[in-house]
This record gives structure tokens, sequence and C-alpha cells, in this order.
């Protein structure tokens, strides 16, 4: 064996002093982005139903989700919004109810009415899917045979409906795109191949559906973009501000934020953390692209399933807390019900809810009931 030269033995060292001074000094990861300038535009928004409602700026407006159990939409709207009275102190500015491209325009129409004569401004999720259609992978296409215009006559319809309404409504489409329980989730299947087919495919579908109920006089509408508050799956071709469809075709940025304790025991403010950082790089790119002022930002959906009456009352309180602290936050719409045997309803947990909801932040109803 030749022995060491002078050249060799420097070659030898140098990853050795390298490691062992890695050994002393622990490695310093990136610091977290400072999107202060970003967020204090976002605090300082103006709630777009400012120009048609009285109420503070600084207020953060309450809604409630619900699913309907019958058909009889006046009744559900009035129980709904009479038992989150019962539950919380004050009755919602805005309720909410889902509909898909199989609904009926006259239901919707029932909907728009019973919630407008309530006091409350209609919150309408609708998705690109087919409650009474069986075969998933047959809906996973629609988003492409939206941008065929295959459903073009069933969204018209719709569209009608909340032109004739004549109020603000609150249009949220493809909501919590970004997950992986929806057949348009990840921009729908439409070639059958088993893989997603991306963000681009369901912008199209977006700016779709949006220019077809503009051209059909519905402009009375906020439309709002809202992705899930954690990436299902997590890649980056799957972030949320890949399927924004552009400050063109939205009003409003909204997130939906679950605790699943049994998965994830986790505060509400934990939750939406992550989303914060990519909220705030989304906001510095649209400023230095020249859009300086932030859409409003709301959550579009939050709850928790804790079957723990005390410990689900906390986590709501705690959550409550949270958002009268939130200058950011412009909406918060609590889901109160049942999804798949899980309870995320508010009912029995107490004056703690009330306690919170006395905030001054949070505003109720808006104008008083037909």
């Amino acid at each position: 064996m030749a022995p060491f030269s002078p050249l060799r033995w420097a070659l030898i060292a140098s990853p050795l002093a390298f490691l062992f001074s890695a050994c002393l000094f622990e490695t310093q990861s990136d610091p977290e982005p400072d999107y202060g300038p970003e967020f204090a535009l976002l605090q300082a928004s103006d709630n777009p139903l400012a120009s048609t409602y009285t109420l503070d700026n600084r207020s953060t407006l309450v809604g409630l989700q619900f699913a309907f159990q019958t058909m009889n939409y006046t009744g559900e709207v009035d129980s709904n919004v009479a038992a989150f009275r019962d539950q919380t102190g004050g009755y919602p500015a805005l309720v909410g109810a889902y509909f898909d491209l199989s609904s009926q325009s006259a239901h919707l129409k029932a909907f728009l009415n019973a919630a407008h004569a309530n006091g409350c401004i209609p919150y309408v999720t609708l998705d690109p899917k087919d409650w009474d259609e069986p075969d998933i992978k047959y809906q996973k296409t629609f988003t492409g045979l939206i941008n065929a215009g295959k459903f073009d006559s069933a969204l018209a319809g719709l569209a009608s409906a909340l032109r004739d309404f004549g109020h603000p409504v609150l249009l949220r489409y493809a909501h919590e795109m970004n997950g992986d329980w929806y057949p348009y989730a990840g921009g729908g299947d439409a070639d059958g191949d088993g893989e997603s087919d991306g963000p681009e495919t369901f912008i199209r579908a977006w700016r779709h559906v949006h220019d077809l109920f503009t051209a059909h006089g519905a402009e009375n509408l906020l439309w709002v973009f809202c992705p899930n508050a954690e990436d299902f799956p997590s890649a980056d071709w799957n972030r949320p501000f890949r399927y924004f469809p552009g400050r063109d075709y939205a009003d409003l940025i909204f997130l939906d934020a679950y605790e699943h304790f049994e998965k994830k025991p986790q505060r509400l403010d934990e939750t939406m953390a992550h989303f914060y950082g990519e909220l705030g790089g989304f906001l510095r790119q649209e400023r230095l692209a020249g859009d300086s002022l932030p859409l409003p930002f709301g959550l579009g959906e939050f709850g928790t399933n804790r079957t723990d009456k005390p410990s689900k009352a906390k986590w709501y309180a705690e959550a409550l807390d949270s958002l009268a602290a939130d200058e950011r936050v412009k909406f918060h719409v609590l889901y109160n019900g049942q999804n798949g045997g899980e309870d995320f309803s508010l009912r029995g947990l107490g004056d703690l809810i009330v306690a919170a909801y006395e905030k001054l932040r949070f505003q109720f109803r808006l104008f008083a009931p037909a």
C-alpha cells in the first residue's frame, strides 16, 4: 500500500472536519417568511357585503352551514336557524346549503327565499357532482364534461334562479378541491385513466361556469374559492392555490378546517397555521404582480367531531377566541350537523359557546327578516 501524500490527507481530513463541526453546531433552517405586509393588507380589506348592508369592517360575520334532511327547504332553514339561535345566542348572518348538478332550480329558489325570510344571506355550495349517480368513475369525468358544455342547460337553470333572487348570494363552487374525497378533486379524471387531470382542468371548468352564470345575468353573486386546510394527496401539484381561477373569477378566499379528533387532535388555530403560510405566499405573489388589495378571507366550514361534550365545548370556545383575535377573518361558517355518523353539531354544548360569541367582533344577522 502506498503511503499517504499530503494531498490525499487533505482530501480525507476536510470531510472529517466538516462532519465534526456539524456535531458541534446545529444546522440552521431557513426562517419562516414574514408575511406581515400582506396580512396587514388582508386585515384592512373591505367586506364586499358592506356595499349592501351595514356592518363594521372589523367584524367577522357569523354563518351556519347545514345539510338538508328533507325536501322541505323552508322548514329546514327555519328549524336550523332557530336551533342555532338557541345554541349561540344570535341569528346567523349567513346560512348555507349544498347543491349539485342534479339539483332542481325550484329547490334552490326555495332555499334562497327561506334564507332571506329569516334575515340571512344565502351561502350556496354548488359542486360539480350528482348525489344520485352511483358511478363515481363517471362522476370524475364531470369537470371535463363541463368544459365541453355537457351541463350547460342544468347550470343555466340554477343561474337563472340565482339571478331572479335579486339579493347578494355567496356562491362557493367546487369546494375542497385539493382533497381526495369528491369526484372533481384534483381536477377530476376526464379520460378515465385513473390519474387526476390536475388544476388546469379545474380552472377551465370554474371559468366556464362563472362565464355562463354571468351571461345569464347572475351578477349578484360573490364567488368563493374554498380549498381544504390540508392537501390530500400532499404534493406540490395539489397545493391549494394551484387551483385559483384568477382575480376576475373569484371574490372571496375561504378555507375549510376540521379537527378529526381520532386522527389528529388539533386546535383550530393549529389547523389554520399551515394554510396561512400558503395564503401569505400567494398574497405576496399577487402584490408583486400589481394586485396589492387582497381578496377578503374567511372560514367556509369549521368544526370538530369530539364526542366528549366538555372537551368539544372547550374546543369551540378556544376556536372562537382565536377567531375573535384574528382580524384577517371576515367570515366564519360553522358546520352544525352530522356527517357520515360523525357529530359536528353544537348541540348541548352549554354556556361556553354563548359566552364565546359575545365577543364584540362577531356580527350576526344584518337585516330584519322579511
